[in-house]
């Protein structure tokens, strides 16, 4: 069974018992995520909930500040493709597709896209929701 994001925070010495306790409580009268609430009361930042969630779901992290994208995959992906799923392709190594997502829950099209790109197969990684926007923008 996979954690509760509570639990991976407190783990991983991020968070405290004490202010999940309070967010748990603030939840209740809120339509927000835990995650949500940490980072808008700055008790965490977006990038180490990011990496805490990809760590949740068993996917890797990339911060596309510092991980560079293969520009050549970015056009085998259709824009409302990568609209429609918060995705983009970053590198193709050996035919494992590696392709940024900012939703650890999201399903993509893995066969379609694997038709796109020629790859063999598809991974996962999470990275954050802004970085994808923007560099959706710039790209396309």
């Amino acid at each position: 069974m996979k954690k509760k994001i509570g639990e991976v925070l407190i783990e991983k010495n991020l968070v405290t018992q004490e202010q999940i306790d309070e967010i748990l409580k603030e939840q209740k009268h809120s339509n927000k995520l835990i995650g949500e609430l940490l980072v808008e009361k700055q008790i965490l930042s977006e990038i180490l909930l990011f990496q805490a969630l990809a760590h949740q779901h068993r996917m890797g992290f990339v911060d596309l500040e510092v991980h560079k994208m293969n520009p050549d995959l970015i056009h085998k992906i259709p824009l409302a493709m990568a609209q429609a799923y918060s995705l983009l392709p970053l590198e193709l190594r050996e035919g494992l597709l590696l392709v940024a997502v900012s939703n650890p829950r999201t399903s993509i099209p893995t066969e379609e896209i694997k038709n796109l790109t020629g790859a063999e197969e598809v991974q996962t990684v999470l990275c954050l929701p802004d970085q994808i926007q923007e560099m959706i923008r710039k790209k396309y």
